[in-house]
């Protein structure tokens, strides 16, 4: 029982903190009209550059139907804009993305910093380690 216990109290701080840290994003993003659904999109295209809908949505880890949703809300508020013909094509950021993309991951930065603040480097570098860790787990685990 006291195991089943951990395993639980785990899991609901793991779900608190993305609560938590989905709403800062909000907060950081209302600015633009954003949250952090478009979030995920707009940091995924400015650390990889020009990506296909497909490359974000296996990236992302999301269905197909809200990569399109969000994607299409983006280029309407000419964040992102489609590159090379019709059918296939990539996408990009536009210099409001690019801006957007920057501010986003400035103020995100400092608050994580507020964040980590009780954390030795060592620390910081296990704590990465250890949710690297989980997410192989989480994957293998969805695989079987």
């Amino acid at each position: 029982m006291k195991k089943e216990q951990t395993s639980l109290d785990f899991r609901t701080t793991v779900l608190s903190i993305m609560k938590h840290l989905r709403k800062k994003e909000d907060e950081l993003l209302l600015q633009y009209g954003l949250t952090h659904f478009h979030a995920m999109y707009i940091r995924n295209l400015f650390i990889h550059g020009q990506l296909t809908m497909s490359e974000l949505t296996r990236i992302i880890g999301v269905d197909k139907a809200n990569t399109t949703r969000v994607v299409h809300d983006l280029i309407d508020r000419e964040i992102v804009a489609k590159l090379d013909g019709e059918r296939k094509f990539k996408l990009e950021l536009t210099a409001l993305g690019r801006q957007v993309a920057h501010d986003f991951k400035a103020n995100l930065d400092k608050f994580m910093e507020k964040v980590y603040i009780d954390f030795s480097p060592e620390e910081k570098e296990q704590m990465q380690n250890l949710m690297n860790k989980l997410m192989l787990g989480v994957k293998k685990a969805m695989e079987e």
